[in-house]
């Protein structure tokens, strides 16, 4: 009877499934590695460890190596000019000054924090990309293990802040409301697990419904109809809204304290700002590393004027 029983559960229960190959991307608007910037590349390498890192910055060259340092030697430098046909930082710079956007806001660019966006979905198309393909924000230190896809291959989406603003504009372009998890948070966690397939999904389902004939044109318009066009778009949002509800078989949510998971403005940021320092330290890594459902915090330290100066470029 036991043998018996062990065969139906043996055919009813499936396999685990190996989880894929995947590179990781991250965009930043530094042309050369400060420590924020080492510190995150190096978490990536030792707690995601992909296949290759690619990063995304100003250059003058459309692809280099890194270069020789302490962030690992899996990494490949790409321009920012070169990833979206026609899109630059100086183009969404016009696009917004045409139409009286402001373009600096929050202690940062909002052509610079579009293109970022719009670059995260337009890399899809870089032959080579694997199939999967994790998107990091420049700043999120990991502090332990990070999981990606669960023992059957879904991927998890974790849990973020709340992002009212971003609902509108979710609505507006997929017709559908914006993603939240049960506890009401959405998935702007600063992190994504992306498929290639899914996202060119999404900018044909953008494209088709923009006069202007091509997906960057409907994110930008959506923007201008919004209440704040400096804080009306997320990729994140927007991409794991879409993906639930086309493609739900394929991911996940992440079962876990909202919005803690992925990274806390309030533990380690504070202290390192009381102590006057611009750099993460391994105090920082360790005060992060105590919440056990913490996997990576931000650092956002960039944004704070006394910082952008006295962040020491390393390469």
């Amino acid at each position: 009877m036991a043998a018996i029983l062990a065969m139906m559960l043996a055919l009813t229960i499936p396999d685990p499934v190996h989880p894929p190959i995947f590179d990781v991307v991250t965009v930043t608007s530094k042309r050369s590695f400060d420590c924020v910037s080492v510190a995150s590349l190096q978490s990536i390498q030792r707690f995601i460890a992909p296949r290759e890192i690619l990063v995304v910055r100003p250059q003058l060259w459309t692809e280099t190596d890194c270069g020789v340092g302490g962030w690992g030697d899996n990494l490949r430098c790409l321009s920012e000019d070169h990833i979206v046909s026609g899109v630059t930082k100086r183009s969404l710079e016009t696009f917004y000054r045409a139409r009286g956007v402001v373009n600096n806001s929050r202690g940062r660019s909002t052509a610079g924090w579009m293109l970022q966006q719009i670059i995260k979905l337009g890399i899809s198309a870089r032959p080579g990309l694997t199939s999967w393909y994790v998107v990091v924000d420049s700043d999120m230190i990991f502090v332990r293990h990070h999981v990606l896809f669960t023992d059957r291959g879904r991927a998890l989406l974790y849990p973020g802040g709340y992002g009212e603003p971003y609902a509108a504009n979710v609505q507006r372009m997929l017709g559908t409301p914006m993603a939240r998890t049960w506890t009401g948070h959405t998935f702007v966690s600063h992190s994504m697990t992306m498929q290639k397939r899914h996202v060119r999904s999404l900018m044909k389902m953008l494209h088709n419904g923009t006069r202007q004939g091509d997906w960057v044109s409907s994110v930008l318009e959506a923007t201008l109809i919004s209440k704040d066009p400096t804080l009306a778009f997320s990729e994140y949002a927007t991409y794991a809204t879409y993906a639930l509800s086309r493609f739900p078989r394929h991911y996940t949510m992440a079962w876990t304290w909202a919005p803690f998971f992925t990274r806390s403005p309030l533990i380690p940021i504070p202290w390192t700002w009381v102590r006057g320092g611009c750099c993460p330290t391994a105090f920082d890594a360790w005060t992060a590393w105590l919440i056990p459902t913490l996997r990576y915090f931000g650092f956002e330290r960039g944004h704070k004027r006394a910082c952008r100066a006295s962040l020491a470029a390393v390469s």
